[in-house]
């Protein structure tokens, strides 16, 4: 990404007042900003374990609370030194069988300002708003949904950027608690799940 700095106005290189005025002169600078709509695209991993499907033939998966896949857009606001990235995103993860799957899943709104070290690198710190938060099970054998109140987790994110395009390492502090089973209130129980989570991520800026 690219910045301009205008140059001071009122300084001209070899300029020389001929008489001293009575009052002050102030320079000026000025900034330019720059807005771009992204879209990305991100792979994630971690959290504790939410479900285990077995299959006929030995082999299993399982859900994790911190994965799998976020697809998202927003806008970034570069100034100088910094940037403001603000998204909403989809994540994810899901496991299908012949009888049924499972999925869990969640939205989630940040707000991620960086410090732009040169035109490639930086490295943000922000928090996301994680809502829409539920598990659940469609199997023969097994219908289950969990759902977790909505709650805020802490992003800390590197990334390198060329041209259009950034690729970025981030790590998530989170926890879920849950608020329902199956319908029923079963915030007393004070059950929680963790889905800080490591993740590699793609953008794309326009």
């Amino acid at each position: 990404m690219n910045f301009k700095l205008l140059p001071l106005i009122g300084f001209i290189g070899g300029f020389i007042q001929p008489a001293f005025a009575a009052e002050n002169t102030t320079d000026t600078l000025h900034t330019t900003t720059q807005t771009t709509p992204i879209l990305f695209a991100g792979l994630t991993y971690g959290g504790d374990d939410l479900y285990q499907v077995e299959y006929v033939d030995g082999s299993d998966t399982e859900l994790k609370a911190g994965g799998m896949l976020s697809l998202g857009g927003g806008m970034s606001f570069n100034l100088n030194s910094y940037t403001l990235q603000t998204t909403a995103a989809y994540h994810f993860d899901s496991a299908t069988a012949k009888n049924g799957d499972v999925s869990f899943s969640r939205w989630v709104f940040e707000v991620l300002p960086f410090y732009n070290i040169d035109e490639h690198h930086r490295v943000g710190l922000g928090l996301g708003y994680h809502t829409g938060i539920e598990l659940e099970s469609d199997f023969d054998i097994d219908k289950t949904q969990v759902e977790f109140d909505a709650t805020t987790g802490i992003i800390a994110e590197y990334g390198y950027s060329w041209a259009r395009n950034t690729l970025a390492l981030r790590y998530v502090s989170v926890k879920y608690d849950i608020s329902e089973l199956d319908g029923m209130n079963v915030s007393s129980a004070n059950e929680s799940v963790s889905g800080s989570h490591l993740g590699a991520y793609y953008y794309f800026h326009f």
